[in-house]
């Protein structure tokens, strides 16, 4: 924390996304804790969190003002080839794939009646979709907050979000995020035995500042 009681800097910027990437690893204990996981996928739930976004910055410059999700699929892809060449291993790189718009199909199925359904995956990949979801710079923040600022930064920031009406049943992908979202906020809730979903990013940034201050004592 700094000074102010932040989670490391106030205001970090994308120039620098392993403190991004501390802090969710700093969470993954907690969450991991709270879920009930079992060895294995606390320690490749940790290991997904530090290095997700280890090609964000190469991915921001191939992708500024691209339109064409097929285009961001390959980018992505990429990425996830980065880390198999380092060395990380193949269940550790599908979970970092497991974040954002791109992993949307992998959660949810649209169906006839136009309506969205959750598909029965681990729970470890519904973890690191929704710490993901949740993390915003070097800060914990309610699920609704993070998608609120992607739709609002998404006509410059994110050009192709309109192109996910064609995929989800006329939602943009960052509508569609946050319907899925809240199914997976609500199941994970529910295996953490906490009642209101949308308290769950609070209890775990509180649980994080008090193993942080219990360290730092």
């Amino acid at each position: 924390k700094d000074k102010e009681g932040n989670l490391l800097r106030k205001k970090a910027r994308w120039g620098d996304p392993t403190q991004h990437c501390l802090v969710e690893l700093a969470a993954t204990e907690i969450f991991a804790d709270m879920l009930h996981l079992s060895t294995y996928d606390r320690q490749d739930f940790a290991i997904a969190a530090l290095v997700h976004d280890a090609q964000k910055r190469p991915e921001i410059e191939k992708l500024r003002g691209v339109k064409d999700p097929e285009m961001v699929e390959r980018v992505y892809k990429e990425s996830k080839q980065f880390l198999l060449d380092h060395g990380v291993s193949p269940r550790v790189v599908e979970l970092t794939g497991r974040v954002a718009h791109t992993s949307l199909p992998d959660f949810a199925t649209l169906e006839t009646d136009g309506g969205l359904k959750l598909k029965d995956i681990p729970l470890v990949d519904m973890a690191m979709h929704y710490l993901d979801d949740i993390t915003r710079g070097t800060d914990l923040v309610t699920f609704d907050e993070r998608i609120d600022y992607l739709e609002s930064v998404a006509a410059t920031r994110y050009p192709y979000n309109d192109e996910g009406k064609a995929i989800w049943g006329g939602r943009t992908f960052f509508q569609a995020q946050r319907e899925i979202g809240h199914m997976i906020e609500e199941k994970l809730a529910q295996v953490a035995g906490i009642n209101n979903s949308k308290e769950l990013p609070k209890i775990i940034r509180d649980r994080l500042f008090e193993k942080i201050n219990h360290t730092c004592m």
